[in-house]
């Protein structure tokens, strides 16, 4: 969304048009949260821009760290910073990395914090200890959640930071397939209370096929793993169940905060709803009629 031009006197222009025009309209759309700007290390490492002297689009492929790449990026960050101050999105946004490897990523985290201060980083990937204070939002793939010390989330939290989890063609089980039982999906919510988790991301809603309507197949990837919702829109049962996931996770959230506050009764609340949680677990979920009987009992002591 932003247009690098690199001119024929070797300076760099950067044109904000159409990102400063979709950020707009989404703000206006009530989507006012964590601007996501994806990505400074990109899947096969190709980078390009327009040439102004050849009126051309060049790609080049770089490895994070090296000094072509430092040279494309501290100039971009430099202008980047600046025009979000100005826009008055500095604080909203973040550099987003999405499942590359910790060696380049930390590299362009280096650029990020000493070229662009008051920019920060998220990412989605595996568990790495270099993540833990250097990424404001970090998205767990489901199995790796239970890797991360209880006490680094505390801390996380405690700074205000964003740790959540996601699934996509993996694990198989428990996902968002559309082959896979609807109670999966009720299922996350409970996952991410339980873990102590402030949410689940979903990679993606509608990444369409030539007919969705027909089949939610998509190359070799599991079905329904790249949409949610259907055109129209149309929603899924799917979407429904989540949302159910939804709603118990923030009443327990908003049932926590009230115990905190009601003393010692309170507290007797507060480990009967943690003991409550203990029965959401990765990878002993049980299976699917399990999972259901577990989580509408829970829902039972839970109203």
């Amino acid at each position: 969304m932003i247009k690098w031009t690199k001119n024929p006197d070797g300076t760099w222009t950067f044109d904000y048009t159409a990102f400063d025009r979709y950020v707009t309209f989404a703000t206006e759309c009530g989507l006012n949260g964590q601007l996501n700007c994806d990505s400074m290390v990109t899947w096969g490492n190709n980078y390009y821009y327009h040439d102004g002297a050849t009126d051309d689009y060049v790609t080049r492929k770089l490895t994070p760290g090296s000094d072509e790449y430092n040279a494309l990026w501290i100039t971009f960050l430099k202008d980047f910073a600046k025009h979000l101050k100005e826009k008055g999105w500095l604080e909203r946004a973040v550099i987003y990395f999405n499942e590359r490897n910790p060696n380049e990523t930390m590299k362009a985290v280096e650029l990020v914090h000493k070229y662009a201060p008051g920019l920060n980083c998220a990412l989605a990937g595996n568990n790495h200890n270099e993540y833990y204070a250097t990424m404001r939002d970090y998205c767990l793939i489901l199995p790796d959640v239970a890797k991360v010390p209880a006490d680094v989330r505390a801390q996380r939290r405690l700074r205000g930071w964003i740790t959540t989890f996601y699934v996509c063609c993996w694990p198989y089980k428990p996902n968002n397939f559309t082959f896979g039982p609807p109670i999966e999906n009720v299922w996350m919510g409970w996952y991410a209370a339980a873990e102590g988790l402030d949410g689940f991301l979903r990679w993606n809603f509608i990444m369409w096929n030539k007919d969705p309507l027909a089949t939610t197949d998509f190359g070799d990837w599991p079905s329904g793993d790249t949409l949610f919702v259907y055109p129209g829109p149309r929603s899924s049962i799917r979407l429904e169940r989540l949302r159910e996931g939804i709603q118990d996770f923030e009443k327990i959230r908003i049932l926590r905060e009230q115990c905190k506050g009601e003393g010692q009764a309170g507290q007797k609340k507060l480990v009967e709803l943690n003991k409550l949680l203990e029965f959401f677990q990765y990878p002993n979920y049980g299976t699917p009629q399990e999972m259901a009987e577990t989580i509408y009992k829970a829902r039972a002591l839970l109203n």
